[in-house]
């Protein structure tokens, strides 16, 4: 520090101790700026001028003192990786931090430096850039210890479930880590699950979240009863979403409108929650979902959002305009988000969706999507519009023509999905091509046993069940019966797949179709267990139309709550 006997520095030295009885960093700051005037290069007044620049949260004039004292980046790294990570500048605040780290050599700063990296991967996380994120965690994970383990691994898994249910592959298990068992690890796991179309088990996990979560939070001095709702608001949440997409509107709705009068949840809960009111209620009750949109759109509420569930609002947004007959404003809204998002079909199906509202003309509103389709071959949402009208007119052939152009061009992960499988072997039903049935569902089979890793039947019992049904709708009873064996050998207590196996026998070898009626139960009666009930796995009948209707993830969209990253108090400099 700069010698206090010289003259003028006296009373420049009571003026900063007075700055720093009184914790005021503006006074400390004009002081440092006195004495940095006397002796530039003064390293106390450097550092104390720095740090009282970051308590004001002023890290560009920190990071322009930091270039200025120090060209050569070797002084105060911790305070310049600080402010580089406050700026939004993560790749040097990270190059920084590593750096700092591997120079060190006390172990206490050596860990302030972790401390920051982990704070650096949590921004990472809101930036949705996973895989760099992941990467971070994976290595402080390497070195931290236990203490340090279930935070870090809580972050890892919510940036695992993040992943997942942005349909971002990482290259990495994706499996939740449950070596340490909390109830952020728990909720992450369900959200995994949720991704991943296992509904009852989500919803399994996140009753067992809601329960560890209590029971930790009330012995947590720390928290206090509104601390713990807002906890558990989260969870109830993503729980009420699992009800939605299984169907239980009442009780999902029920969860939400609690958690809104509570006022348990933050900004980003609370948005989460009047958003998919807003899917339940569709185009019931409008002046209700008018209010839910405004609120999931209110001021500060988009900086507490993903990527996701960002558009998912806006694309409610512009249905609501539809159902309420705004169609100006559907359609600029539709205009915006295709822009926004141009590789989303949804823009162009509220478009024709408009056209067809206000003009009443059906062939204008399939022009539209006709169109779009023929520039986007892999446009399967518009397709399977376009192709549901065809299917009301009894024109399978048109039908099955626009899906078929997907299923060329798609991926074989997209093409393969269960869903559009079954509707293309329909098709293919429908118009007589019993062949090309087939082999898309062992094409399907073949994909999905490629993907466990293993050739057990039962990972693709689903797949296979649709094969075996088909071939013995199609006449062809010696193949379904390998397929049916297969399916018995898997499960010997599944009464379809026996009765499959006994109906396929009973064609062209009674004897046998005798030898495996022992396997039926003794109250099960072959009568039944019917022809259209094995068929109903590929979707044969009028009820596979419905397939074409839309879900809530059409129309009106919920949306998932969010990952859990483990609570900790803010870390101060």
């Amino acid at each position: 520090m700069a010698s206090r006997n010289t003259p003028g520095t006296q009373q420049i030295f009571a003026e900063l101790r007075r700055a720093v009885t009184e914790d005021d960093s503006e006074l400390v700051v004009r002081a440092t700026e006195k004495i940095l005037k006397i002796t530039p290069s003064d390293p106390d007044a450097l550092h104390t001028q720095i740090v009282s620049l970051i308590r004001l949260t002023r890290y560009d004039d920190a990071l322009r003192v930091l270039s200025a004292a120090s060209p050569s980046n070797d002084e105060f790294v911790y305070e310049r990786a600080y402010c580089l990570y406050r700026t939004n500048k993560l790749d040097e605040s990270l190059r920084v931090i590593r750096e700092g780290r591997e120079a060190e050599t006390e172990t206490a700063v050596k860990k302030r430096f972790s401390q920051l990296e982990a704070q650096v991967g949590e921004q990472l996380y809101r930036k949705e850039d996973f895989a760099e994120c992941l990467d971070l965690y994976q290595e402080l994970l390497a070195d931290a210890d236990e203490d340090e383990k279930a935070e870090l691994t809580a972050n890892l898994n919510a940036v695992k479930a993040a992943a997942v249910a942005n349909g971002v592959y990482l290259g990495y298990e994706m499996d939740v880590d449950e070596e340490v068992q909390t109830y952020e690890n728990v909720y992450n796991k369900a959200c995994i699950s949720v991704a991943r179309g296992n509904l009852a088990e989500a919803e399994q996990l996140l009753e067992a979240a809601r329960k560890i979560c209590r029971e930790a939070l009330e012995e947590d001095d720390d928290y206090q009863p509104e601390d713990i709702e807002q906890e558990l608001a989260i969870i109830a949440v993503q729980l009420a979403y699992v009800y939605q997409l299984q169907n239980k509107r009442p009780e999902a709705g029920e969860i939400y409108t609690n958690v809104l009068k509570s006022k348990a949840g933050d900004a980003a809960v609370a948005a989460v929650a009047s958003n998919n009111l807003m899917a339940i209620n569709k185009d019931h009750d409008l002046l209700d979902s008018a209010k839910r949109h405004k609120a999931a759109t209110g001021a500060g509420v988009d900086q507490k959002l993903n990527s996701t569930q960002k558009k998912v609002i806006a694309m409610n947004g512009a249905v609501l305009a539809l159902y309420m007959n705004k169609i100006a404003q559907a359609r600029e809204a539709a205009k915006k988000l295709a822009e926004e998002y141009p590789d989303d079909d949804r823009p162009h199906l509220i478009t024709a969706a408009a056209t067809l509202k206000e003009k009443k003309n059906v062939v204008k509103a399939y022009e539209e999507l006709q169109q779009y389709a023929a520039a986007h071959p892999t446009s399967l949402s518009v397709r399977l519009a376009l192709a549901q009208h065809r299917i009301s007119i009894n024109n399978h052939s048109a039908a099955l023509a626009l899906l078929q152009e997907y299923f060329e061009n798609a991926t074989e992960e997209a093409r393969y999905q269960p869903g559009l499988v079954s509707l293309l072997v329909w098709l293919y039903g429908q118009v007589g091509e019993v062949g090309k049935a087939v082999g898309v569902l062992e094409g399907a089979t073949e994909f999905w046993k490629g993907k466990v890793g293993t050739g057990d039947a039962s990972n693709d019992i689903p797949i296979l069940k649709q094969i075996a049904a088909y071939k013995l709708k199609s006449h062809r009873p010696q193949e379904s019966a390998k397929d049916y064996e297969k399916l018995v050998r898997a499960n010997p207590q599944d009464v379809t797949s026996v009765a499959g196996l006994i109906i396929s026998y009973a064609e062209y070898d009674p004897d046998k179709a005798e030898q495996y009626s022992s396997y039926l139960p003794n109250d099960a009666s072959l009568p039944s267990v019917d022809i259209p009930t094995l068929e109903s796995g590929v979707g044969i009948g009028k009820g596979k139309k419905r397939a074409l209707e839309k879900k809530d993830g059409e129309g009106g969209a919920a949306t998932v709550a969010g990952d859990k990253e483990k609570k900790k108090k803010k870390r101060k400099i």
